[in-house]
């Protein structure tokens, strides 16, 4: 049966969202803490090898500002404020300098505003039954001024980390996908064929359907 109140459509679209993540990472991954992480071994790997660097988000320049506002694609969706990113893209010159000092007071008081972390849950379609909310996935669409201070502040974190990022990791790097990932996977297998070594590629797939009653 279609459900006509949209109400209720959101509301179930909403508890679905809420707990499709929840068997990620089991129990465990619920409970964690800050000193959990600062123990995980890949942190500590990273610490054995590296010596790290003192770290402060350093105050953005208004023409910095300026050079992502006039970057923003026009034609992305606004956020819950209803502001159009054309609107931001339009009016860059006068926006630059406010947007720049309200961006460096939050940099200043080490604080990201609550109003910030808002988005909007928008289900896109996958596959199969349009009836069945387990074939939508959530896309989280925030505001275009805090992805812009994303964008400014990501910046920043990555001048420091690429250096010291081992070559072959290429999750969440620029110029880097799975694409990249499989290219050397496959050049790696296939240099260590031409010298006569034997390669072994072991795979794991997990096949699961979550099912949610209607």
């Amino acid at each position: 049966m279609i459900q006509q109140d949209q109400g209720l459509v959101a509301q179930e679209f909403t508890n679905y969202f809420c707990s499709i993540a929840d068997h990620i990472g089991g129990p465990y991954a619920c409970n964690i803490t800050e000193d959990d992480c600062e123990l995980h071994k890949s942190v500590l790997a990273i610490h054995a090898k590296h010596t790290p660097n003192p770290f402060k988000f350093r105050k953005l320049k208004r023409q910095e500002v300026l050079a992502a506002l006039k970057g923003i694609n026009p034609n992305k969706a606004a956020g819950y404020d209803m502001l159009p990113p054309r609107v931001l893209k339009i009016a860059a010159e006068q926006l630059a300098t406010s947007l720049a000092t309200i961006f460096n007071q939050a940099i200043e008081d080490n604080h990201w505003p609550n109003a910030w972390e808002k988005g909007e849950w928008i289900p896109v379609y996958k596959k199969e039954d349009r009836l069945d909310k387990v074939n939508y996935r959530p896309i989280t669409v925030l505001t275009a001024v805090v992805k812009i201070f994303e964008q400014l502040i990501c910046r920043q974190l990555s001048e420091m980390f690429e250096p010291i990022f081992n070559p072959i990791l290429s999750a969440y790097r620029k110029h880097f996908s799975c694409e990249t990932s499989l290219i050397r996977l496959t050049e790696d297998c296939k240099h260590e064929a031409d010298s006569s070594f034997s390669v072994i590629v072991r795979v794991s797939v997990l096949l699961k359907r979550t099912v949610v009653g209607d």
